[in-house]
């Protein structure tokens, strides 16, 4: 009952806000009616200022029009002219030919004149008869050829005037086009704007329409999400898609420490829901990496903000492999672990703004922030080892202590406890897969089988019997404790058997055993020649001892196969760290994450910070 009552009071409380919601949109609806009425009455005014400059572009159109009618008349006069002057220079033309024959007579008639000067008298009265009418005929030749110019005269004036006519009346009309243009340009601007006015108001109506149909619609929407969705869909569904909200849920999450895999839960439940791994643009997934980039690069000398990171991102990369169908065999590179520098090496670039958009970019980003998280956790208790390894078994007066049960211990409960507490524990807190323990002891027993070999191969005074027989029981207890704890720890003990083997050669009788290939990799099968021949070649007896023969020494050689070769080193590599592939992550089940239980104190404090509806990108998963 008191379930159903906050089922109720919740249901209420949406349906206050979805009322509130639905008063807002229909005062913007109100609104939107008020604004399409005061466009309406603007659009009047402009129809009636587009009739008026319609009026002015008819008058114009009809000047423009007996502009046109004179121009075409005086085109006709100008034909007429033209006509006249070509039948004027035709005559002109004939008359030229007639008088050219009349001279060509004459010169023939007084070469005839004076030929026949002397034998016709009568002809010379002829002659002054033919004389006169040559005269008379120049006469009249002359006055053609005046008249001839004067109309060649008037021909060029008349088409002068004509030019000049008729370049102003084309100005006239050049400019009564021109003007007809403007008020063409001017009416189809005012057509075109009073189209998108009527256009704007449909539109508006429409979108009033089209908001009442989604109120309902969101609000059958609502009811049925509330319905079917589990209670981290609808958590999912509250805080919405955004970038800047992701980022927010994602550190509010980080900040939780009521339930270390909560976060991983929460942020694989809200991509999921949001489908944004499939997505091939989806800018929430960059406000997730940047977040988590951020609180990685803060804590990271923090081992318990660390191991509980490192626990839920591994949870939330193991999750959206199984639910995405991905290869879970793929391999997460560990950085380098550097002591000497603050921060683990080496150190991961920021990421850009929008870079990380696609599924895969994000499945790979998660891939190296586990690897970098799980390199920050070695690299602190790698620090807090060196402190302990150097005081309790690389100490040079280790001849003077007294070999006591006490003594023997010293060192291991220190190792033992340091573990215990800053390593099992929090790592049982933060509900951390156990073969992902079981490959940090891993490495930590590399290092320190590692870091005591070196210790011995570099220092003359510890290559010696007594002081194989000094570290061995320390080292035998240090492999029964880790035994004791086969859950976290597994078969991470292994790990020390060159440190071991170490302790046993130093104490080796004899050492010309070593001289059989085969008996020496039976017998210290995890030391390589180089390490071997060093540790011979340092050696020094004890009081009573005797030293190893060069024969011995000289008969330990390196492979010549030259990539073995290259492959053997004398001392171990600290700073390498092995990868590991993601199924070791975690071991859940994608059906048993998708049903399980919200925390209601979580789901109160996550529906605080969630966007309403309005603020956030709507979309369906």
């Amino acid at each position: 009952l008191e379930r159903q009552t906050t089922d109720l009071n919740r249901a209420t409380l949406q349906n206050e806000q979805l009322q509130k919601q639905l008063e807002e949109l229909k005062a913007d609806v109100a609104e939107a009616e008020k604004k399409a009425k005061e466009k309406k009455q603007m659009l009047k005014q402009e129809v009636s200022s587009a009739n008026l400059l319609q009026n002015t572009l008819s008058a114009a159109q009809s000047t423009a029009s007996l502009l046109e009618e004179q121009f075409n008349s005086s085109q006709s006069k100008v034909t007429q002219l033209e006509a006249s002057l070509a039948l004027a220079k035709v005559e002109a033309d004939a008359r030229a030919v007639s008088l050219e024959e009349t001279t060509r007579e004459l010169a023939a008639a007084n070469q005839e004149k004076a030929k026949m000067s002397s034998e016709n008298q009568p002809l010379i009265q002829m002659n002054k008869m033919l004389q006169a009418q040559i005269d008379k005929r120049a006469e009249e030749i002359t006055e053609i050829v005046k008249q001839k110019a004067r109309l060649e005269q008037e021909n060029k004036d008349l088409l002068a005037r004509l030019d000049k006519g008729g370049e102003e009346k084309q100005a006239d009309l050049k400019k009564a086009l021109e003007e007809l243009e403007v008020f063409k340009s001017k009416a189809a601007e005012e057509a075109a704007r009073r189209q998108v006015t009527e256009a704007t108001v449909i539109k508006r109506e429409k979108e009033a329409h089209r908001v009442d149909k989604k109120i309902v619609k969101w609000q059958v929407l609502d009811i049925i999400a509330n319905m079917k969705e589990s209670e981290w869909e609808k958590l999912s569904r509250a805080v919405g898609n955004g970038s800047a909200w992701a980022d927010a849920l994602t550190k509010f999450l980080l900040a939780c420490t009521e339930n270390p895999l909560f976060p991983g839960h929460m942020l694989f439940h809200h991509v999921h829901y949001w489908r944004a791994v499939e997505l091939d643009n989806c800018l929430m997934l960059n406000s997730i990496a940047s977040a988590l980039h951020d609180f990685l690069d803060a804590k990271q000398e923090s081992l318990e903000d660390m191991t509980q990171f490192l626990s839920f991102t591994g949870f939330l990369l193991y999750t959206l492999y199984k639910s995405t169908n991905q290869n879970p065999n793929d391999m997460i590179k560990v950085p380098q672990v550097r002591k000497e520098a603050n921060i683990t090496s080496p150190k991961m670039e920021r990421l850009p703004k929008s870079t990380i958009s696609r599924g895969r970019d994000f499945l790979e980003f998660l891939k190296a922030i586990v690897g970098k998280s799980f390199s920050c956790v070695l690299k602190i208790l790698f620090r807090r080892m060196d402190a302990v390894l150097d005081g309790y078994f690389l100490i040079e007066t280790f001849k003077s202590l007294k070999k006591t049960a006490e003594q023997s211990d010293a060192g291991v409960s220190e190792i033992s406890i340091m573990l215990q507490s800053s390593a099992v524990t929090l790592f049982q807190q933060s509900m951390m897969h156990t073969p992902l323990s079981q490959q940090v002891f891993l490495c930590i027993f590399r290092y320190i089988s590692g870091y005591l070999l070196n210790g011995v191969l570099l220092r003359q005074a510890f290559c010696c019997e007594s002081y194989g027989s000094f570290i061995q029981p320390k080292i035998n207890k240090l492999d029964q404790w880790a035994k004791e704890e086969p859950v976290w720890i597994g078969t991470a003990s292994d790990a020390l058997l060159p440190i071991q083997q170490i302790s046993l050669v130093l104490q080796l009788k004899d050492k010309g055993v070593l001289i059989d290939e085969a008996k020496r990799k039976s017998m210290f099968p995890n030391l390589n020649a180089l390490q071997l021949r060093q540790l011979l070649a340092m050696f020094t007896p004890d009081e009573y001892g005797k030293r190893v023969p060069i024969s011995v020494i000289n008969s330990i050689t390196a492979p010549k196969d030259k990539d073995k070769h290259s492959e053997m080193k004398i001392l171990a590599d600290l700073s390498v760290i092995p990868d590991f592939p993601v199924s070791i992550l975690h071991y859940a089940e994608v059906a048993d994450t998708y049903h399980g239980n919200l925390p209601p104190s979580m789901r109160a404090a996550i529906e605080k910070i969630c966007t309403q509806p309005e603020d956030r990108v709507d979309g369906t998963p």
